[in-house]
């Protein structure tokens, strides 16, 4: 166990001091091992929210890592087949459209959009969206909400009542609609209803400690967590306008 974090630990040190940690494939391109996909898109995700001034606790990101980790693990148990060359494409390209909110970090063009993993499933067939990047489709498609394979740009870009949805996934749910902890679209709950991670509550409004749904409050208002903000975002115990940064490529 030691020498094992002993071997992450060097080679998450390689990624702090390079701008990414790259091999070299016979053809000469670079390309990121299997191995390390969890860390490398976590750590340049992190890295990227941090050049836009919004960065993440330690913790925060090795949460995320560990979501990734069990994406790739069930694609590796579903046969799929890795792309070493797409996490060069996604993460160590720029420049990057930064945001303050958590559901919009995912931001690329239909087109230069390439699976992590694909399976073999065509067009219009039935399909299991592992992760981000990652489904049951051919090379060139993308798993949609409603588990079906889409050309990239046709895919639907809001889910529906029982569609899959979250925000680490890039699938917002639509209006009237809010993402349960179940990872599906469910109706909101109005203002003073009682609410849960099942029950969530409409967007002008969080589930607050009586586990009943309040009104979010508005800038220079004070307050405690992100979810009380109507701007989502709580700064030095006060509600603050989000900002848009721009970041182009990012040292890493």
């Amino acid at each position: 166990m030691k020498q094992s974090n002993h071997v992450r630990s060097l080679l998450l040190l390689c990624m702090l001091v390079a701008s990414a940690r790259c091999d070299c494939s016979d053809e000469g391109a670079n390309y990121v091992p299997r191995g390390i996909l969890p860390m490398t898109v976590i750590y340049s995700t992190c890295n990227r929210l941090e050049c836009c001034d919004h960065a993440l606790s330690r913790e925060e990101c090795l949460e995320r890592e560990s979501q990734v980790q069990i994406w790739a693990a069930r694609a590796e148990e579903l046969g799929l087949e890795y792309d070493s060359v797409c996490p060069i494409d996604l993460y160590y390209g720029g420049p990057y459209e930064c945001s303050v909110f958590e559901q919009n970090e995912h931001y690329w063009a239909c087109d230069e959009v390439c699976a992590l993993y694909h399976g073999s499933a065509a067009l219009g067939e039935a399909c299991e969206l592992v992760g981000l990047h990652m489904s049951t489709c051919a090379k060139d498609l993308v798993c949609g909400p409603d588990e079906r394979c889409h050309a990239p740009c046709d895919a639907p870009e809001l889910a529906l009542v029982g569609q899959r949805c979250g925000a680490a996934l890039g699938l917002p749910c639509a209006m009237g609609l809010a993402c349960a902890a179940s990872g599906r679209c469910v109706d909101v709950m109005p203002l003073g209803s009682a609410c849960d991670f099942e029950q969530p509550c409409d967007v002008d409004a969080w589930c607050g400690a009586s586990s009943l749904c309040e009104a979010r409050v508005e800038d220079g208002q004070a307050c405690e967590v992100h979810e009380q903000c109507l701007s989502q975002l709580c700064e030095a115990g006060g509600c603050v306008a989000p900002t848009l940064p721009y970041c182009v490529n990012p040292v890493l």
